[in-house]
């Protein structure tokens, strides 16, 4: 026993001097390769679940998955910045009315494609053009086939305008019959100085403005505004004289109709001003203004002379409240010719007897115009009467179709005939029977002259007054009455 430990101590010594490791690490090694072998045999389990838990991975902890980039929309530009032209080119032969009317389908793909070809042209030149320089081509294109069309580049909005408010003295400015007309917004910094009604636009900053487009005065407008304050005079309608207004830019909300009041026979009479069809929005407050302001017997009066567009389908939504449920208000004729009859809703308190004034204008356009139609139709004969002048004319309606490139295409898409006669925009070819000429449509105290009128069984002619010689109305033929 003795002796056996004494050869393996000179072994050890032996094997520390050649290997410098000593031989019972050896012997250690020999029964752990012998126990693993063991145990691979009777649980080839454990021993897989052993190495997983001793891998190099682990041990040096290498990630098994890279964390991803932050995914973001491929930037198709790079290879192809004009991708955008050909999806353009595409949308415009298929869902583009020619406007003017008399192009035919020939010549707008004819010029769709000159567009494609001008874009592959400056591509082949290797020239870079800034993107002002493409939306300026593009829209110069889509705009000889339809002048209500526009191409618009994607944008970025770092404080998106969710509020529907705006920063500025509250104004609309509309150019029509040789003068430039400012209409105040109701809350804003004009209608607080005193401008309670449209009023002609004659100085901003001391420098006089013109109804020539070359004036660029709304132009002038926008480059005043950028100073806190802003010095314009104003004519009001019968005045001889200017006014000078200091106006403050402020805060103000964009609402799509304002309750006002006029005057007749000595009464205030609360009407609605409806300054254009807001997606879900101007049916809403046409509703709150029925239910909360007008009471009957009093005639629901609607002001459209400033509204010039908005959404198709919420006017029809408004005109569902006055006539009764599936009756025909419009059609709607496509590309390819084909028409859809669009009929009024059910499902709402319905105002199916009042008497209804519509006050309407050059500046009555597109869905506004379309309402002030689909209202006349929609109801009994005499019911609903029309003060004003004749409409603008446009009875199209205009779809936005978004591109690759995040920017967006707008395209008249479908045009609007009226009922029963599915002819385009009558209200545009005719006086209304209480016809009020253009120099005196905007003030306001020649409206109120023709209310009396208009709410007569049988309106005739007023007296000799100024105002009441402007309300002239007309018979059935289209003569005046005297």
């Amino acid at each position: 026993m003795l002796r056996s430990f004494f050869h393996l101590k000179r072994a050890n010594v032996l094997f520390r001097r050649i290997f410098g490791i000593p031989v019972h690490f050896y012997l250690f090694l020999a029964v752990s390769v012998v126990l693993v072998l063991w145990i691979v045999s009777i649980e080839p389990a454990f021993f897989r679940s052993l190495l997983s838990m001793v891998s190099m991975e682990n041990l040096i902890h290498i990630p098994t998955a890279l964390p991803k980039p932050p995914t973001t929309t491929p930037n198709t530009t790079r290879t192809d910045p004009y991708r955008h032209v050909l999806e353009i080119q595409e949308l415009i032969d298929l869902h583009l009315i020619p406007n003017p009317t008399e192009l035919s389908r020939e010549t707008v793909k004819e010029r769709s494609q000159a567009l494609v070809n001008h874009f592959r042209t400056v591509q082949h030149d290797h020239s870079m053009p800034t993107e002002a320089e493409i939306e300026k081509t593009i829209n110069r294109f889509i705009q000889s086939m339809d002048k209500y069309g526009y191409y618009e580049p994607p944008r970025v909005h770092p404080f998106p305008n969710n509020d529907k408010s705006t920063y500025g003295i509250g104004v609309q400015l509309f150019v029509t019959n040789n003068q430039i007309i400012l209409v105040p917004a109701k809350g804003g910094s004009a209608d607080k100085a005193g401008l309670s009604d449209a009023v002609i636009l004659k100085r901003i900053e001391d420098q006089p403005v013109y109804a020539d487009p070359s004036d660029k005065a709304i132009a002038r407008l926008d480059e005043a505004l950028k100073k806190k304050t802003i010095k314009i005079s104003i004519k009001r309608f019968r005045a001889q004289n200017e006014e000078q207004f200091k106006l403050q830019k402020k805060t103000i909300n964009n609402p799509s109709t304002e309750t006002r009041t006029l005057s007749s026979n000595g009464k205030q009479i609360p009407y609605l001003r409806i300054l254009n069809f807001s997606t879900k929005t101007t049916h809403r407050e046409i509703t709150q203004y029925l239910a909360n302001t007008w009471e009957s017997p009093l005639p629901i009066i609607l002001d459209l002379r400033y509204c010039t567009g908005g959404d198709l389908y919420e006017s029809l939504d408004a005109v569902s409240l006055f006539v009764q449920t599936g009756t025909t208000l419009i059609y709607t004729e496509d590309v390819h010719g084909g028409q859809t009859e669009h009929q009024a809703l059910s499902g709402e308190k319905k105002y199916l007897n009042e008497r209804i004034v519509l006050l309407v204008g050059p500046l009555t356009a597109s869905s506004c115009e379309i309402f002030a139609q689909a209202m006349t139709a929609g109801s009994e004969p005499g019911r609903v009467r029309l003060i004003g002048g004749r409409t603008y004319g446009k009875c199209l309606a205009q779809k936005s179709f978004p591109l690759s490139n995040a920017g967006q295409l707008v395209l008249t898409n479908l045009k609007v005939l009226s009922h029963p006669d599915k002819s385009y925009c009558p209200l545009a070819l005719q006086d209304p029977k209480l016809h009020v000429t253009e120099e005196a449509l905007w003030d306001m105290q020649t409206i109120e002259a023709c209310l009396p009128f208009a709410l007569s069984s049988n309106p005739q002619r007023g007296h000799d007054s100024e105002a009441h010689a402007r309300c002239k109305p007309r018979d059935q033929n289209g003569i005046i009455t005297r």
